[in-house]
Formats: structure tokens, sequence, C-alpha cells
């Protein structure tokens, strides 16, 4: 039997033995059976942390917004690159002023809208499983036009948490604009 100081250890008897180990105020106590052997080797250590990686999240939006009588609709198609870790959710934050008609992408169990601010808003959408490699999602939306004439602003989207994203954004009009 000997004190070792620590807590936490992962012991390693050769030849393999059966042993004990107890922790008590700050020292593992531990003690082994020998076997027929005239020695027995023991080997200490802290325990090796499983190190958690964070998800790298990469984003691509293409955006195509048509500007009607009485409103501007826009689709999203945005296209994820999930690296490192799997991710049980995924958010998009938006002008507060767009309505969501519709997010659509394979899983999804539910999406569900967060205020954030008085000028943005969150979608917050839940996949069935945790995403991780690529993943396509479409957004729907719709913002009201006061009357026209009138300064459109086509919505800016902010993929949440992501490391990187771009985009690209085409803009049409009805032919009576």
């Amino acid at each position: 039997s000997t004190a070792v100081p620590g807590e936490g250890l992962e012991f390693t008897l050769n030849p393999a033995a059966a042993y004990t180990a107890q922790v008590a105020g700050g020292l593992t106590q531990f003690s082994c059976f020998f076997g027929s052997g005239a020695a027995q080797e023991i080997a200490w250590g802290a325990a090796q942390a499983v190190t958690q990686m964070q998800p790298l999240v990469l984003a691509s939006t293409k955006m195509n917004s048509k500007i009607g009588i009485g409103s501007v609709s826009t689709q999203a198609d945005i296209a994820f690159r999930i690296l490192r870790a799997p991710v049980s959710e995924l958010k998009i934050a938006l002008p507060a002023s767009q309505e969501v008609l519709g997010v659509t992408g394979s899983g999804i169990r539910e999406w569900k809208l967060e205020a954030a601010t008085a000028e943005r808003k969150t979608i917050v959408i839940i996949p069935e499983k945790p995403l991780r490699d690529d993943y396509a999602l479409k957004l729907q939306l719709e913002a009201p036009i006061a009357a026209l004439p009138a300064e459109v602003r086509v919505p800016e989207i902010e993929i949440v948490g992501a490391a990187q994203a771009n985009g690209e954004v085409t803009i049409t009009s009805e032919a009576q604009i």
C-alpha cells in the first residue's frame, strides 16, 4: 500500500493485477495484490480529459428578393457545412419586420421564433437529430411596403454562430413597378 499525491488518478500495473484506489485528503491510497511474480511495476497519472470540440459552422446564402406592389418576398437558400462536432439547433437572425412564411429542410422537427430586440428576431431550427457535414435549408420571408415609391431594404440574414458566412442576392421587381 502506498499514498500518491493527487485525486482522479489512473493506475497501470505490469503484470496486470487487481488493485484498489481510494481518495482521502488530496491523496490517493493505492493497494495492489502481488501475483507469483517477484516485482510489480506501477505507473500512475492524471486521467486524460476528453476534449469536447466546438462545432465549426460554415454557411453560404443565396437570396432572391422580389419587390412587388405592397410587399417584398424573399427566398433564402442556405447551405451549411458543419465540421468537428454536430449541432442540435441552427439559429438565423433577421429583421423583425420580416414575416416567416416557411422554413424547409430535411429532418426538421420544429422551428420557432425568438424575439431578440425590437429590430431583430431569431429563427431557431431544431432538427430531429443533431446535424453534421452538409445541410441545406430554405427560408420564405415577406415584408410589407407601405406605399410606392419607397426605399426597399433586402433582409439582412445572419447565421448565428457561424465561423464563416458568405452570400449573394438577386433583386427583381414585378413588371408594374
